[in-house]
């Protein structure tokens, strides 16, 4: 009989344990979503002027994290830096970046969040610094198109890299990879599609 007691005994235990570690699991995936850090250097293209194929192809960094919410309790999130000629395309701010390094928000940043647990998303950036008015990920960070405009508030340093208005596509080094990228961006955000038609990158 006692042989059976502490067995009884030990099975409840081991039930309570893991009944304890599972609710404590839980209530941190639900609270603290998965963070995974990405960073990338690579080609990026930039695109004038699709029908006129106006374009040149240039270096990029990309820095950043998903953020995913393992109970779906909240939509799950894409943020990060984009850097071209070591110059945020959202701060205009000269900054560094590594393999080990973490984005920080004071070095100008983007953040969308993905909906009805869809792979895509994007969003419009109001930000005067930012030069990126527009942009469209996946949630893999294997598309990523943004609208560049060069105005009145772009420093100078910028428009020797970027002279005029743009489409920034990561990642690509030739214009039919970057046209596969456009395609895959507006074929799944309308807000990009309409953008990029209002301002006559692609037709109507």
């Amino acid at each position: 009989m006692k042989i059976k007691k502490y067995i009884l005994y030990t099975i409840v235990l081991i039930a309570v344990i893991v009944t304890l570690g599972m609710t404590e699991f839980l209530i941190k995936a639900y609270y603290n979503p998965r963070e995974k850090k990405f960073y990338l250097s690579t080609k990026g293209c930039l695109v004038y002027n699709l029908a006129e194929s106006d374009y040149e192809i240039i270096e990029v960094e990309v820095v950043g994290e998903n953020l995913d919410y393992l109970l779906n309790n909240k939509n799950d999130v894409i943020q990060g830096n984009i850097l071209v000629n070591g110059l945020s395309i959202f701060s205009q701010k000269e900054v560094y970046y590594d393999s080990k390094s973490s984005f920080d928000y004071d070095n100008g940043f983007f953040y969308s969040e993905f909906y009805d647990n869809s792979i895509y998303t994007s969003i419009g950036i109001g930000d005067k610094e930012s030069i990126c008015k527009i942009i469209a990920a996946s949630k893999s960070w294997d598309m990523l198109v943004c609208g560049i405009v060069i105005d009145e508030n772009v420093d100078d340093k910028v428009k020797q890299v970027i002279k005029k208005d743009a489409l920034l596509v990561i990642p690509a080094d030739n214009l039919i990879k970057a046209k596969e990228l456009i395609d895959e961006a507006t074929s799944n955000s309308t807000h990009m599609d309409d953008w990029l038609k209002e301002r006559g990158f692609i037709k109507e």
